[in-house]
């Protein structure tokens, strides 16, 4: 017996999720293998405000943060950006039980603890133990998941683990900043973050990168020792970091993609919530209206701006010293108010560093003025 339905999604995380929750008329079910809407908590949910803003869930929101701070692998501030506020952090479980509300609210239906075997593009989804389900539209939001991202031609995407915990501090560090730590010594193929929480109490420290463990063991051994100490590891998760290039289309016959499956992610800070974001609105609309004409011309833009990022990110590993440099007169040009800072859109970075006479030497000169003692960028005010 096959079950018949106008719109299968594969995947009820936020991808999936905020899809759903767009689509208005053609009767939708979400195929989720998790028994339980945003569990595990998958990442550390840091966006832009324009990002919280498109998944409209505004009690998801749990920390607001006013600055990012950036550290070299000595734990020296490299410079930092104010944003006021910059970011925030989205609850992931809050988020997802939010979004979830929302699609049954329309009438679509959720499946959960339910896993797919296979998904033929024709418009077939094979479910575990409960037989087959088609439509005439499949959305793949089932994250990084590899035989997904082969389908969307995402084969060459660069994907990485990651390792965060969430800890209880024995003293209380500025909970409104946030602390990223590059350098080949911590994370040589990404960076690691502390991101303060309950007013400072507790963090989320993590890194990405291969042996993210014993990386992340290492850090907590080096903070200790300029007096961020843990008192205890209150959770812990692993997960997958999707770095690009994106995929060329998010169209493969009766098939449509959205996420991580697309490898659309931010690969200098991280995350993919933003091109969600960008995407599930005119995903619904083609798939409402049977036009991908905005589904394309979005997804283009969003692909020049994730693929520019991605090159530029590569460039910064590499040459490390003169990211630090360009980082420092980027972090100036907009403490003068002469660019403005997106958290999630990197290209912003670009345009604080348009030519401007002097320009890296007045951010090599501010950091030259900059205290660079170990330890005092943490301190609570």
């Amino acid at each position: 017996m096959v079950d018949r339905h106008k719109v299968i999604t594969v995947g009820g995380g936020p991808a999936g999720l905020l899809t759903a929750a767009n689509i208005r008329g053609p009767n939708v079910v979400v195929i989720e293998a998790s028994t339980r809407p945003g569990w595990p908590p998958h990442c550390t949910g840091l966006v832009s405000p324009d990002t919280a803003r498109r998944f409209g869930v505004t009690d998801a929101i749990t920390e607001v943060y006013r600055e990012a701070v950036f550290l070299d692998d000595e734990f020296r501030e490299i410079c930092r950006i104010d944003g006021s506020p910059l970011a925030v952090r989205l609850s992931r479980p809050l988020l997802e039980e939010a979004l979830a509300e929302r699609v049954t609210s329309l009438g679509h239906r959720i499946l959960y603890g339910t896993r797919v075997a296979e998904v033929s593009p024709s418009g077939c989804v094979s479910i575990l133990g409960r037989g087959t389900i088609c439509g005439e539209r499949i959305v793949l939001a089932a994250g990084a998941s590899p035989r997904f991202m082969r389908v969307f031609r995402a084969a060459r995407c660069r994907v990485i683990p990651g390792f965060e915990i969430r800890v209880r501090l024995n003293a209380r560090v500025n909970e409104d900043s946030f602390y990223t730590i590059h350098g080949w010594r911590v994370a040589p193929q990404f960076f690691a973050w502390l991101v303060p929480l309950r007013d400072g109490r507790e963090a989320l420290i993590g890194i990405g990168g291969s042996h993210p463990v014993e990386r992340l063991e290492e850090l907590i051994q080096r903070l200790h020792r300029i007096g961020v100490e843990v008192s205890s590891i209150e959770s812990h998760r692993g997960g997958r970091i999707v770095l690009g290039p994106p995929a060329p289309s998010p169209l493969k016959g009766r098939l449509v993609g959205i996420g991580d499956v697309l490898c659309a992610s931010k690969p200098f800070t991280g995350g993919g919530l933003y091109a969600i974001s960008m995407l599930a609105g005119p995903l619904a609309k083609f798939i409402e209206h049977d036009d991908d004409q905005l589904l394309l011309e979005t997804w283009n833009r969003l692909r020049s701006e994730l693929k520019a990022q991605y090159i530029l990110t590569r460039a910064a590993r590499v040459f490390l010293p003169l990211w630090k440099l360009a980082l420092r007169a980027v972090c100036s040009a907009a403490a003068r108010g002469e660019c403005r800072i997106d958290y999630d859109r990197h290209s912003s970075l670009v345009s604080c560093l348009t030519p401007r006479r002097g320009a890296l030497r007045v951010g090599q000169e501010e950091a030259a003025e900059r205290d660079s003692s170990r330890g005092l960028w943490f301190r609570a005010g």
